[in-house]
């Protein structure tokens, strides 16, 4: 089994994970996180262009946009969000 395989395994659970959390109510920002984990392993590891598509010249491309920007935040925001 290769490593693609694997990390799309983890990216279809993360997204089941993240379903489902939103369907309960439970965390919306991790299970948002979890949903653009899924994104960023399908478009990284099988659709390549979306994720080295340019959106702006000068900007980094989207996947590392994505990942190194919407992820960590959304998981900042996760950790600090309380359910009332």
């Amino acid at each position: 089994m290769t490593w693609n395989v694997i990390f799309l395994i983890g990216g279809i659970a993360t997204l089941v994970l993240g379903i489902f959390s939103l369907v309960q109510r439970r965390q919306t920002f991790l299970a948002v996180a979890g949903i653009l984990w899924f994104c960023i392993v399908l478009f990284s590891q099988f659709i390549p262009n979306v994720y080295n598509a340019v959106i702006i010249k000068g900007l980094p491309v989207l996947g590392s946009l994505v990942l190194f920007l919407a992820l960590p935040t959304f998981l900042v925001l996760a950790f600090f969000s309380r359910k009332d």
